[in-house]
């Protein structure tokens, strides 16, 4: 996967500022481009389906996760917090409701894991369907005939992103809090940098989640730094539409246009944008691959997507 030079010795032109944004934009356009044409928006909207599904069991585990350092109370409302940040008081009055119809309590130990099984597994199943639509942005399917253990591994792995997204979580609170009793006995300059401390952590979080998702997902072979630069830029543009997005959700009419259904609209049109900058960090990845002169080469057990193999929701 090694790129092949295309310049040698003293002709070689030495990359000057200049050069390396105008390859850094042609690389974006051509990203989008390619986000175009591979249809990503309809993904999008399948992954959004799937997620909302897969919404509520995954918060409560990763309240649940936050509980066991913080405590149930400080926990829930920190996960509530950091969903209105993202859909506005709306949304979260939403995703609030979905909660508390999940945990209600069972009957038992065996109910209790039962439950839990349930919530691993409903959770686990936007995963699933996330390495479909990322093998089929990236070209590749699973090998036919790869058996009921592939399967059963593919789960298990998605299961273990749930975990991953928990376990990130809890590192980016405990920093969120340590820096919250920081700002309360500085001010000034100091509380500035603490807040903007703050933001630099909770984006290097999403772009780690980011690449996981990138590296371990799809039935690809791709190393950790071809994600690196593609991760980067969606963390990027996943904060920044966070942040346009409850503006909007907070200020904007979307709620009372959908009347009773405005909360669920709400949630949902936050997890479709989400999927938007998750797939162009994608098409980014691949392109930038590109034109370095290599490609996302498929996984011992997946192979090249033929011009006839369906994609994941044909």
């Amino acid at each position: 996967m090694s790129a092949e030079p295309t310049t040698a010795g003293n002709d070689c032109p030495r990359p000057t500022l200049w050069g390396a944004a105008r390859e850094a934009g042609a690389t974006l356009y051509a990203a989008a481009r390619a986000w175009l044409d591979d249809d990503a928006m309809r993904l999008s909207a399948a992954v959004a389906m799937y997620t909302i599904l897969s919404l509520s069991p995954l918060l409560v585990i990763t309240i649940k996760v936050l509980a066991l350092v913080f405590g149930e109370e400080a926990a829930s409302g920190q996960v509530r917090r950091q969903v209105e940040q993202f859909l506005g008081p709306t949304g979260a009055r939403a995703v609030e409701g979905m909660v508390t119809e999940t945990v209600r309590p069972g009957a038992g130990l065996l109910a209790t894991a039962a439950s839990v099984g349930v919530l691993l597994f409903t959770a686990s199943g936007v995963f699933a369907e996330l390495r479909d639509s990322l093998n089929a942005l990236w070209g590749v399917a699973p090998r036919p005939g790869r058996g009921w253990w592939a399967a059963v591994r593919d789960r298990f792995q998605s299961i273990g992103m749930v975990f991953a997204v928990g376990f990130l979580l809890l590192v980016s609170q405990a920093v969120t809090t340590a820096l919250a009793v920081m700002s309360e006995f500085v001010a000034g300059g100091a509380g500035r940098v603490a807040s903007a401390t703050d933001l630099f952590v909770s984006t290097l979080v999403v772009a780690i989640l980011f690449g996981l998702i990138f590296r371990l997902l799809p039935d690809v072979e791709l190393r950790w730094r071809d994600t690196l630069f593609g991760a980067a830029v969606t963390a990027a543009l996943f904060k920044v539409g966070q942040y346009l997005l409850a503006l909007y959700f907070t200020y904007g009419s979307t709620a009372s246009v959908y009347g009773a259904a405005g909360s669920f609209v709400v949630v949902l049109l936050w997890v479709y944008y989400s999927c938007w900058i998750l797939f162009y960090g994608a098409e980014l990845i691949q392109v930038r691959l590109r034109r370095q002169g290599r490609q996302i080469a498929p996984s011992a057990e997946a192979r090249r997507r033929g011009a006839h193999d369906p994609g994941p929701e044909d």
